[in-house]
Order: structure tokens, then sequence, then C-alpha cells
């Protein structure tokens, strides 16, 4: 995950989603696997935790109107 955030950093700009666990998942109806919230939630956490770690400039967009509109 390091190196992931790390090959961003070219960037000017990183949009990290938060996850709002009170919007379902979207997924395929011929999804092959199953869902996992818990899961979900672990990724979201480790993400942002990352970004913080290495210090990488990033903008949080909530699933507000607001920080929608203000990521656009």
């Amino acid at each position: 995950m390091h190196r992931l955030a790390n090959a961003h950093t070219p960037y000017a700009l990183l949009f990290a989603t938060v996850l709002d666990p009170s919007l379902p998942a979207c997924l395929p109806a011929n999804a092959k696997h199953g869902y996992d919230a818990g899961y979900r939630q672990l990724v979201d956490q480790h993400t942002h935790m990352l970004l913080r770690e290495e210090a990488l400039p990033y903008v949080r967009v909530t699933s507000s109107d607001a920080s929608k509109a203000l990521a656009i």
C-alpha cells in the first residue's frame, strides 16, 4: 500500500473518499463475490492512515453534497 500511495505523489491533487457505512455498496447484479462491511471499513481506515503517515496531501471527500461539490 505504501508503494501504491507513493506512486501517486507526482499528481498535484489526490482525492480520498471517506466510507459512509450507511450507504449500500454498489455491486453488480452478477457479482461473484460476497460483501464484507468489516473489510470495507478496514480498507477505508488503512487508506487514510497511510496517506497521513506518508504525509501525502489529499482532499477527503465525504458523501455530503457539500463535500462532493467542493471536489468537483
